[in-house]
């Protein structure tokens, strides 16, 4: 049997080295507190380029690279 794992958008981008955990932290608690104010939930990808994080063709690579499975950068970040 085996388990397919999730690579999350915010440990691919901190694992290229796009943004820092504590922005990755930040953008995420953004997202919580539009979700909180009754807007729309919206993609944390979304939320980066907002926040001039990251830009447009960025988070389309990270995207693409995530609708692909696993990456291999992330699966080698993977802890036992």
């Amino acid at each position: 049997m085996s388990m397919e794992r999730h690579c999350f958008f915010g440990d691919i981008v901190r694992l290229r080295g796009l943004a820092s955990a504590e922005q990755v932290l930040t953008a995420l608690n953004v997202q919580r507190s539009q979700i909180e104010n009754g807007l729309r939930r919206r993609f944390i990808g979304d939320v980066m380029v907002d926040l001039g994080l990251l830009t447009s063709p960025q988070r389309n690579e990270i995207l693409a690279a995530q609708s692909q499975g696993v990456p291999e950068e992330c699966a080698a970040g993977y802890r036992s």
